[in-house]
Order: C-alpha cells, then sequence, then structure tokens
C-alpha cells in the first residue's frame, strides 16, 4: 500500500506538470503580442480561441470543423482549453487511483464526537499542564481524498476542459476542496458526491447535472449558478448562498440541510416548487426566508444574470475569507451595481 501510495503521489506530479506544461505552450498572436492560456483576461477568450485555432487548424480545416467550439458555444464559459487525449485518460485513471482514506485530525471543544476533548482541555489547562493549543487527534468519521482536489484545482485553475471527453468521467467523489473559487466555469456533470467543498464559490458557473450527494457546502456560493438537474439530496447547505441561481427540481434536495440558505430570487421550475420542496424531508426549512421566481423560458441565462446584478449590491467577498475576488474591466459577470 505505501508503494502504491507513493506511485499515485509521484503520478499525481507528473499529471498536473503535463497540464500546466500544455496550458503554458498554447500560445497565439493577440492585439500584436503573443498570449499563451494562462494569461487569457476572461474577456478575451472568445478571440483568443478563435485565432488560435486558425493557427492550429488553418482556415480551411476550421470551417469543415463541425466541433468549432466558437459555432456552437454563445457563452463564454465554455470556451476551454481541450487537453490530448493520452492526458484526458491518464487523469481519469489517476483519479480512480487515488482512493479516499480516513485521516488524523484534531478536534477541539465544538467536536460532536468526543465528550471528552472539553473535560481534557479544562483539565489541562486549569493544573498548567497544557495550553489552550491542547487536542486529542481522532480518524475522520468520513473518508476523503485530499489528492483529488489538488488535481481537480489544477484543472479549473488552468480553464481546461472537463465536461467532455474521456475526462468527463474522471472521479472527484470525496474530495477535499475547501475554500475554493470555481467562478463563471464550465464544469456541467462533474461528480463530487460526499466532498469538502465549505466555503467554495461556485459564481455564475454552468454545473448542470453536477452531483452534490451527500456533500458538504457550508457557507459555499452558487450566485447566479445554473444549477438545472444538479442533485444536492443529503447535501449540507448551512448557510449557502443560491441568490439568483436556476435551480433544479425540488426533489433535487431531497434530505438535505438548508439551515439558514440564501435562495432569494432564485429561478425554479414552476410556481409551487416551494410547496414541493417542503415535501422532501429536509432540516432547517424556513420558507419565510425565501423569495423565488418561476423561471419562464427555463433557460435564458442572461435573465438570470440581470436578476442577480440587481438583488446582489452586496461586497463580492468569498464567505470563509477576506480576500476580495478581483473584477476584470468588462466583466460580463461583474455585480456592482
Amino acid at each position: 500500500e505505501a508503494a502504491r501510495s507513493a506511485a499515485l503521489v509521484s503520478e499525481l506530479g507528473s499529471v498536473t506538470g503535463l497540464v500546466n506544461s500544455h496550458t503554458s505552450k498554447a500560445c497565439t498572436r493577440l492585439d500584436g503580442k503573443e498570449l499563451c492560456w494562462p494569461d487569457v483576461q476572461f474577456r478575451q477568450r472568445a478571440r483568443w480561441m478563435a485565432q488560435y485555432l486558425k493557427a492550429e487548424l488553418g482556415d480551411d480545416r476550421l470551417a469543415a470543423n463541425e466541433q468549432d467550439p466558437l459555432r456552437r458555444v454563445r457563452d463564454v464559459r465554455f470556451i476551454q482549453l481541450n487537453l490530448p487525449s493520452e492526458l484526458q485518460g491518464r487523469i481519469v485513471a489517476l483519479t480512480n487511483g487515488l482512493r479516499p482514506y480516513r485521516f488524523l485530525v484534531n478536534d477541539g471543544e465544538d467536536s460532536a464526537e468526543s465528550q471528552d476533548v472539553p473535560l481534557l482541555r479544562r483539565i489541562g489547562t486549569q493544573v498548567g499542564l497544557i495550553t489552550e493549543a491542547y487536542d486529542v487527534p481522532r480518524l475522520s468519521k468520513v473518508p476523503l481524498s485530499f489528492e483529488r482536489g489538488i488535481l481537480l484545482d489544477v484543472l479549473t485553475r488552468s480553464n481546461v476542459e472537463l465536461s467532455s471527453g474521456a475526462i468527463w468521467s474522471a472521479d472527484f467523489r470525496q474530495s477535499v476542496f475547501r475554500d475554493k473559487d470555481l467562478i463563471r466555469q464550465q464544469i456541467s456533470g462533474i461528480r463530487l458526491d460526499g466532498s469538502d467543498l465549505t466555503c467554495t464559490s461556485f459564481e455564475a458557473t454552468h454545473l448542470v447535472s453536477a452531483s452534490f450527494r451527500k456533500a458538504v457546502l457550508r457557507d459555499a456560493t452558487f450566485k447566479a449558478a445554473d444549477l438545472d438537474g444538479v442533485s444536492f439530496v443529503e447535501a449540507d447547505l448551512t448557510n449557502a448562498t443560491l441568490v439568483g441561481a436556476r435551480l433544479p427540481a425540488a426533489a433535487s434536495f431531497y434530505q438535505a440541510i438548508l439551515t439558514d440558505t440564501d435562495l432569494e430570487w432564485a429561478s425554479v421550475p414552476g410556481s409551487d416548487w416551494l410547496d414541493k420542496l417542503a415535501l422532501q424531508k429536509t432540516s432547517g426549512l424556513d420558507l419565510a426566508r425565501w423569495r423565488v421566481a418561476p423561471d419562464k423560458t427555463n433557460s435564458d441565462r442572461m435573465t438570470i444574470m440581470k436578476t442577480a446584478n440587481v438583488i446582489s449590491a452586496a461586497e463580492r467577498i468569498t464567505p470563509c475569507s477576506s480576500k476580495a475576488i478581483p473584477i476584470e474591466a468588462g466583466d460580463p459577470y461583474d455585480y456592482t451595481p
């Protein structure tokens, strides 16, 4: 097992290096200068990709290529860089090999699993044998994979295509992916069941048919995200923000924890959505706090974005970090009034 783990860690390093190498070498001329994919601004993606494909395929092949993303994609978030098929296969194999595991954690007084921890802390502090930093180590209750989270972080930061090709079957379930920014991404169909996604932001992200079953999403942000077909079954959405999001069917929240969850003016499939939600055995549900709007078009992203722009005058600060999210000039997802 030790040898297997060492080999997987080595493969993780190799794969992340190849991803970074591929994206850093994807370059083309834009506005008179050489520009590589990692340095492309959000508002430059469409023009950069058009130039890149023209240089890679040539005018004739580009015109005949039915898979040209610029022909079928109108949302700039969907313009992402494809990885070589061989590298995609290695990523899929790697995620399958990086199995979740239980790990040692230090529990403090908030531990729900050990009633002895607060007592030991108080006694030790009183007699001067230990300090306030004393914790009793224990094994985590749920197995998780930090390595899957590291790989997902590299892929999303590189803004590569994750929703088509072989890489679509990559297994990111039970990942540790806390306090990350997945803003304005296209990761439809991703499987994050059982993952720890505390404080992660999915703002304005396309998450159609993604799965968050039994995931920890405390303080997560889904502002103006497209959540059509997403599963939140048994997920913990305590204090999560779904302002202006396009929500899935009510049954997708079966037995979810919705304590202090904010769904202000979320777009829902039907005027009776809240009534159906009340039947899903959720906990912490307070219907009086929520105002939702039936989504008449059921697909109009601009309507959702405009709604979020009107109702979300709050500062763009990540829930668990004091660092403000940078807003690019001309950013179509700038919610600042």
